[in-house]
């Protein structure tokens, strides 16, 4: 059996979902559940073999894109992810710099809620490999620490994949697919700024190209 990722998105009542994995599969229904059962059953025929879906739920609030993986133990420490970066859209807008977000072909900034000890290789698997872009956001402390506690940052940083992207590359910082989220996240944005400033609520750092 063959694992996919699959991306679903609820927006004006109607779910459509298409898999980086399976290239060109694309279907929409009422439900998310109906449109993991329609995705599985033309991925099985697209691969030739059973398809083991892992879902991730998208939503649109005020042009933006929120994304959290089901499917996991830790889902109900990811929807605490989502639910600081939507308070954050709701009422404090003026903390993103819309014009500095990482976007995708169609122009979408999406955020897509981590935990720390994720990996880049599991945020790659979720990528266009043709060309796509994502925002990783986790919680961390001002030291860039884990953390759970309510005072915890919002750490982000893009990440990007496709041919000739500008900007520096995972590899020229020394990481790789294996590097965990708060890593990255780390390296994306320690360069950036001076370890002793005062920090926002929201931060936001370098984007890597992946590929």
């Amino acid at each position: 059996m063959r694992d996919i990722e699959l991306i679903l998105r609820d927006e004006a009542d109607t779910w459509g979902a298409w898999s980086p994995t399976v290239e060109g599969l694309f279907v929409s229904a009422d439900s998310a559940h109906e449109c993991v059962r329609r995705a599985k059953k033309v991925a099985d025929a697209e691969l030739g073999e059973p398809v083991n879906v892992f879902g991730h739920h998208e939503r649109v609030l005020d042009g933006l894109v929120i994304r959290v993986a089901g499917q996991r133990g830790d889902f109900t420490q990811r929807v605490g992810v989502a639910q600081r970066i939507e308070a954050l859209i709701r009422y404090d807008r003026a903390q993103i710099d819309d014009e500095g977000l990482t976007r995708n072909a169609l122009g979408e900034a999406i955020f897509v809620c981590a935990l720390p000890d994720d990996t880049i290789g599991w945020l790659s698997r979720q990528m266009d490999q043709r060309g796509d872009g994502l925002i990783v956001a986790a919680l961390l402390d001002h030291a860039g620490v884990p953390s759970i506690e309510p005072g915890a940052f919002i750490w982000s940083a893009g990440t990007l994949i496709g041919a000739d992207l500008p900007g520096p590359r995972l590899a020229d910082f020394g990481m790789s697919l294996e590097t965990t989220v708060a890593e990255y996240l780390r390296s994306s944005i320690w360069d950036l700024v001076d370890q002793g400033t005062e920090l926002a609520q929201y931060i936001a750092g370098r984007a890597h190209a992946l590929a």
